[in-house]
């Protein structure tokens, strides 16, 4: 584990990479903590730009219903800001969802 630890570390584009990639981790965390499990388990955030939350459903209708209910998951997702300091740096004001089908 060591050597790998190493390699990331060292290399300027695996560090950048690792960063990106926990910093995504970190995102999905936050979306499911903040949405409901029906909804978390069939949805996955895509990126956190200007604010702006891009959740892709799996459905348009797991997409309807984050719609439907955007107002009340936004108001979770601030006290999840307040209240844990590892989601202080997700600061989200808009919800966008789109539709990805997921592949079977």
């Amino acid at each position: 584990m060591r050597k790998i630890d190493t390699l990331l570390n060292h290399n300027s584009q695996l560090s950048a990479l690792t960063k990106n990639v926990q910093s995504h981790q970190l995102l999905q965390k936050f979306w499911v903590a903040a949405s409901p499990q029906m909804l978390s388990n069939l949805s996955f955030v895509g990126s956190l730009i200007n604010g702006q939350l891009t959740v892709y459903a799996h459905s348009a209708i797991v997409a309807n219903k984050i719609k439907l209910t955007i107002a009340s998951i936004l108001t979770q997702l601030q006290n999840l800001q307040k209240s844990n300091t590892k989601f202080r740096e997700c600061k989200v004001t808009a919800i966008v969802v789109k539709v990805q089908v997921k592949s079977q």
